[in-house]
């Protein structure tokens, strides 16, 4: 039932990005994994919970050389 779930998701996600003439691509991966790909940059959007949003960047940017 998920996989059904998900590729209807899909096929909605398809037709809007047709209509606006966007490139998507939908790749699943584990939460974490998820979350260490986005604050990589390795992919441009991932689902996430607040916590994580407000954690991950914060976290990543206390790391960065200051200029």
């Amino acid at each position: 039932m998920e996989s059904l779930v998900l590729h209807g998701q899909i096929r909605v996600l398809k037709k809007w990005a047709d209509k606006y003439n966007v490139s998507v691509r939908v790749q699943r991966f584990d939460y974490a994994p998820s979350l260490d790909a986005f604050v990589a940059k390795n992919i441009d959007a991932c689902a996430m919970t607040n916590m994580e949003a407000l954690d991950m960047p914060a976290a990543q940017a206390s790391t960065r050389p200051r200029s």
